[in-house]
């Protein structure tokens, strides 16, 4: 896998509530965590692991909202991707508003992304030729990010022309995509709150 591509697009009850829900959620009328969280809620017991423990998802910035009918559909959709991958662990990752993840790359991994919701400040990055993958890119783009974090904009502009292989798009929601050996990010520019399952198989 070189690029971020889409794998499957679900249609299944659990996933189209939490898209609706999210999409049409107020960050800021709740109190809820400002940083991202990234919660291990799922583990095969089987296939080598750090050390994280395995989070029930009351316990997550999702289970914080105090709505059964949103943490029962978390779940829900946890139990539906199992059943439709070999799925050795997943992680529910949460984006309030201006956050982001470092450029990174995981290295030999199989991973996968699914998001709730979508917006069209809702980033995804990724860049993947030889001269990014060989070189010290991530350091380059991570500190050209710092200092333009403000600027989102100028930072995507700065980013798209670094190198012909680097690439910007919004995923779409409900929708499963593959990335592996890029160097990839994402960003929430947006005033919604990000939700996605990431998960490797």
């Amino acid at each position: 896998m070189d690029i971020i591509k889409k794998e499957l697009t679900i249609n299944h009850p659990s996933f189209n509530l939490l898209k609706d829900f999210f999409e049409s959620f107020n960050f800021y009328s709740h109190e809820l965590p400002k940083g991202i969280n990234n919660d291990f809620v799922y583990y095969d017991g089987i296939s080598p692991k750090d050390k994280e423990v395995v989070i029930d998802i009351e316990r997550t910035p999702i289970g914080s909202l105090n709505n059964q009918l949103i943490t029962n559909s978390i779940k829900e959709s946890i139990e539906y991707l199992k059943s439709i991958y070999n799925i050795k662990m997943m992680w529910l990752m949460t984006y309030p508003p201006k956050t982001y993840v470092q450029f990174h790359r995981d290295h030999d991994k199989n991973r996968h992304l699914v998001s709730f919701n979508n917006h069209d400040r809702f980033f995804s990055y990724e860049a993947y030729s030889d001269f990014i993958m060989f070189n010290n890119t991530e350091d380059i783009i991570n500190q050209k990010h710092i200092e333009l974090k403000d600027n989102i904009d100028e930072f995507n502009n700065y980013f798209l022309q670094y190198d012909e292989s680097c690439r910007i798009c919004n995923l779409d929601s409900n929708s499963i995509y593959t990335f592996g050996n890029t160097i990839h990010s994402f960003i929430n520019d947006s005033d919604k709150l990000r939700v996605n399952l990431v998960f490797e198989v």
